[in-house]
């Protein structure tokens, strides 16, 4: 056994265990085989948070944003249309979130380890996301405002 990857894999643990996937040491035998630059791979991979997903799943699941940030775009897009199943699915995917972030990071660590690029097509999702969340959070001000002299107009038509 690789004694690097125990490291690493303890360290990651959050970020992969328990899962729908792997037991530990299935997955601990599946990476060691790995060579040193896979190793890096591994301990710099761009890990989902689970309990990210699980912020996602409560807040904003019943729409699919958890399934489209862990790159479900189908499930995500369904569970939009159908309003998280009426609300039946949203639960279910808010009691399983953080085993469908470790299983996503999994799946996606596996992958990484046979195709480098896979890391870096992740990476640069984040760094989208990211970009996406400082947009929205930049323009709250000008939405607010907006909402506010909207409201102005209206109460100046509407008086009673």
């Amino acid at each position: 056994m690789n004694q690097n990857i125990s490291k690493i894999v303890e360290i990651k643990k959050e970020f992969l265990l328990p899962n729908n996937i792997y037991e530990e040491s299935e997955l601990l035998n599946v990476l060691s085989s790995c060579t040193e630059e896979q190793e890096n791979i591994i301990a710099n991979f761009p890990y989902r948070k689970p309990s990210t997903v699980l912020i996602l799943s409560v807040l904003l699941g019943s729409i699919g944003v958890d399934r489209f940030y862990l790159g479900d775009i189908a499930k995500g897009i369904l569970k939009y249309i159908t309003f998280g199943g009426l609300g039946i699915w949203w639960v279910i995917d808010i009691l399983n979130a953080k085993k469908r972030c470790r299983d996503y990071n999994c799946k996606k660590l596996i992958a990484s380890i046979n195709d480098p690029a896979v890391a870096t097509k992740i990476q640069q999702n984040d760094e989208t996301i990211n970009k996406v969340i400082k947009t929205a959070k930049a323009a709250a001000p000008v939405v607010k405002a907006a909402k506010d002299g909207f409201k102005d107009i209206q109460d100046t038509f509407y008086v009673n």
